[in-house]
């Protein structure tokens, strides 16, 4: 195994959020639907982002720093100090109608990789779902993870 520290940057949580909705037939009804569902689309409330109901812009960057920093603190940094590259995984999650985490896709898919992944997002709290037309909804939810690995630096070079 190499020396080196794996350090853990979550980049844009929720800049790739969207409804899962069914495939459509063409390019222009895709434009329209996401359109149609980002108007209409009551976004889910992570714990501690209350304050922000109503205004989607705010709610998910309240709900982006608030899983971020839960990812950070739970994740095991040590399991990725192998990777000798930086490396990025991208992490598809949903939010589902009951408001809970789950992992969508995950590519990379390497599993030893993916299982501490799937292991931090399962402990993710609960939060109130993304509704539309104030019925529940599955929210599909983008998270793309950077893993910088550089070579630590001896301490014990001090004279």
């Amino acid at each position: 195994m190499p020396n080196s520290t794996a350090t853990l940057t979550i980049f844009s949580f929720l800049c790739c959020l969207f409804l899962f909705t069914n495939p459509v037939q063409s390019q222009s009804d895709w434009i329209n639907s996401n359109q149609k569902i980002n108007e209409e689309l009551d976004y889910p409330i992570y714990r501690g982002c209350r304050k922000h109901k109503g205004n989607n812009k705010k709610l998910r960057a309240c709900m982006s720093r608030k899983v971020s920093r839960f990812i950070n603190k739970k994740i095991n940094r040590n399991l990725f100090s192998v990777l000798e590259t930086r490396t990025q995984f991208n992490v598809t999650l949903i939010i589902d109608k009951n408001g809970v985490f789950k992992i969508s896709e995950i590519s990379p898919d390497i599993p030893f990789f993916s299982e501490e992944f799937i292991r931090v997002i399962e402990k993710l709290p609960k939060t109130k779902p993304g509704k539309i037309e104030n019925q529940p909804v599955n929210v599909k939810l983008g998270l793309p993870i950077i893993i910088n690995s550089a070579p630590s630096k001896n301490t014990n070079s001090r004279k």
